[in-house]
């Protein structure tokens, strides 16, 4: 993504730098620049307390009835198609989607193995039908937007 950003001088203007400084500042909730700017809130992160399990998440979403789309192959956030143009976007200008970093993380974290996430790499493929649904609702089509991901590369 750095070589995406240094390529592309549009990337680099005012209104993209001052947010980006501030979220690389606040990327870790216990940073000295959070703790100066907001002296009064104190955070505390839900997943340091209670580890992230992702069998015992979906057990229990088994056990509400909780049903997937059979249209998209991933059980985590099918429920908005916008997240799926997101991720389509995503992995057409950085090469990974939001499926992906998840599995990145809890490789980091000991959750699972780096052959478990490889193996499960196509829960993040984009389903394209519902990538072109959600364009066909505001009047694009999936060319028009291949043509803006041409021209920022």
């Amino acid at each position: 993504m750095a070589q995406k950003v240094a390529r592309n001088y549009r990337f680099v203007k005012p209104c993209n730098v001052i947010p980006a400084v501030h979220t690389i500042m606040s990327l870790n909730g216990h940073t000295p620049y959070l703790r100066w700017k907001y002296p009064n809130i104190t955070k505390d992160g839900y997943f340091w307390a209670y580890p992230y399990n992702e069998s015992k998440i979906n057990e229990t979403l088994k056990d509400l009835g909780w049903r997937t789309a059979s249209d998209n192959k991933s059980p985590w956030r099918f429920d908005c198609e916008i997240d799926s143009l997101k991720n389509y976007l995503f992995k057409r200008l950085v090469g990974a989607t939001e499926k992906d970093d998840l599995f990145s993380k809890n490789i980091r974290a000991g959750s699972i193995s780096r052959e478990e996430a490889l193996s499960r790499l196509e829960e993040g493929d984009v389903n394209t039908e519902i990538v072109e649904r959600v364009l066909n609702k505001v009047g694009m089509k999936l060319s028009e937007l291949d043509i803006v991901e041409r021209r920022v590369s």
